[in-house]
């Protein structure tokens, strides 16, 4: 149950609430928590508490200043509810925080910000990027596929339902307030962290499809291992100069079995993108599940490179990036791989998709709007 503190003074600060750390920008997950710290701390001083989903109830020392606590839960096995309050999280909460001292809190994830059971003074905010879920089945089987459609269908109806118990949300995609509504949310999108401009790069040097991404996880994964079989042997036949290039962590046996592919590296995390896509002709998108949209692809855009998506990933992005003109949608494997071919051999198509797309990322994905939609939000409920 909520703490109860209704005759406290509000104080001015603001708690976010994240399990990634804002100082930390490996991947776009902590890239998003370290823009809506930076933009946070523009309105008021603001503390961190570190809260993710773990294999026990623990408590950590802090590691910086900041940081009010690190802690961890677990969600208990066969929970039907996955929005539930956490007692351990809620009683740790209101016995080391002083709650007087906040005035509004902001919670990355969804999930992160529903374990803590809010005073009613405290004004609040649900960072709902990957509030949107689509599961990877365990086989490609029209039962395990309907099997992952129905867990995410659940998923979205409990968000659905406890959408409510925030005073604001912020959603990455019109797709996504399309479907939990406009009232009390706004968009929030994801933008690339960093990307600066790439020198000219000879065209007898940019002789890659570049997939980017964490390669551990389960839906990139399963969008490279698809991509591998069903689309690159047609490509690689049809373009004998082409390689493909596979950026981002994994384990050393994933490495060693996608290289195992014709004309295939795998480079593990590179520090430095700008190479890699400075040798790029063009990204590929291959994402068929999973939350939030997926934002190699707007960072490919920003760095001035022609992208072929799957429907899926185009579904975050379609008010903005239009396919044959910002971008390529392959709605299948087929379709892919024959829009993969015309990149590679058509310089002025690949050259137009790049600069409209390249356009697009500068004027609507940047630090400058996401902050400016930070504001927009959190200032009337700071007042």
């Amino acid at each position: 149950m909520a703490n109860n503190l209704t005759s406290a003074a509000p104080g001015s600060r603001i708690l976010l609430v994240t399990p990634t750390s804002p100082w930390a920008e490996t991947f776009g997950s902590q890239q998003r928590t370290v823009l809506l710290y930076e933009a946070l701390r523009k309105l008021a001083d603001v503390d961190v508490l570190i809260l993710s989903e773990g294999e026990r109830d623990e408590a950590s020392a802090p590691d910086r200043p900041e940081v009010v606590g690190t802690l961890s839960w677990r969600e208990p096995r066969g929970m039907p509810y996955k929005y539930a309050i956490n007692r351990f999280v809620s009683q740790w909460c209101d016995k080391h925080l002083d709650w007087r001292r906040y005035r509004l809190a902001v919670g990355r994830h969804f999930t992160t910000v529903t374990k803590i059971g809010w005073p009613r003074h405290v004004r609040t905010i649900a960072d709902c990027d990957d509030i949107v879920y689509r599961y990877v089945p365990r086989h490609d089987a029209p039962l395990w596929r309907m099997l992952a459609a129905a867990r995410g269908n659940l998923r979205t109806w409990q968000t659905r339902a406890s959408l409510g118990r925030y005073d604001h949300a912020f959603l990455s995609c019109q797709r996504d307030r399309n479907l939990f509504g406009a009232r009390r949310t706004s968009l929030l999108p994801n933008v690339p962290v960093g990307v600066e401009s790439l020198r000219e790069t000879p065209d007898e040097v940019q002789d890659r499809i570049l997939i980017v991404g964490s390669l551990w996880y389960a839906p990139n994964r399963n969008g490279i291992e698809w991509f591998l079989e069903k689309c690159w042997p047609t490509i690689a036949a049809r373009c004998p100069r082409l390689t493909l290039r596979l950026v981002g962590a994994a384990p050393p046996e994933l490495r060693e079995r996608w290289a195992r592919n014709v004309r295939t590296s795998v480079a593990g995390f590179a520090k430095d993108l700008r190479a890699e896509y400075a040798r790029a002709l063009f990204a590929v998108v291959p994402i068929h599940y999973g939350g939030g949209t997926c934002i190699k692809f707007v960072e490919a855009a920003a760095y001035g490179k022609a992208s072929v998506i799957t429907p899926f990933v185009s579904s975050g992005y379609e008010t903005d990036f239009h396919d044959d003109d910002a971008v390529l949608v392959g709605i299948d494997a087929a379709d892919m791989a024959r829009k993969c071919i015309a990149l590679a051999e058509n310089r002025q198509l690949r050259e137009r998709i790049a600069a409209s797309a390249q356009r697009i990322a500068r004027e609507r994905y940047t630090a400058e709007h996401f902050t400016a939609a930070v504001h927009a939000a959190a200032v009337p409920l700071l007042c």
